[in-house]
């Protein structure tokens, strides 16, 4: 079972910004998003191992870790070609 993610990680009222991209190459079109807000480590380690399971991504190493995201801010844009 891996290891809950270490507390200075996350110090408290620590927040992050994270962005995604979804472009076809060919086409031109897709979206991107950027979420930020308040971000805390999880502590417990059987539901840091079932986040680690369920969710999508690149293989996860061991030296990773789990930081569940409260968004207060979200934008997105549509992305088409012309």
């Amino acid at each position: 079972m891996p290891a809950p993610a270490p507390e200075e990680i996350a110090e408290p009222d620590a927040e992050v910004t994270c962005r995604v991209d979804e472009v076809n190459a060919v086409s031109g079109r897709g979206r991107t998003v950027t979420a930020a807000g308040p971000v805390e480590a999880v502590a417990d380690p059987y539901e840091h191992a079932h986040c680690r399971r369920v969710l999508r991504g690149p293989a996860h190493g061991r030296h990773d870790s789990v930081l569940p995201t409260m968004p207060h801010t979200v934008h997105g844009f549509h992305l088409a070609s012309r």
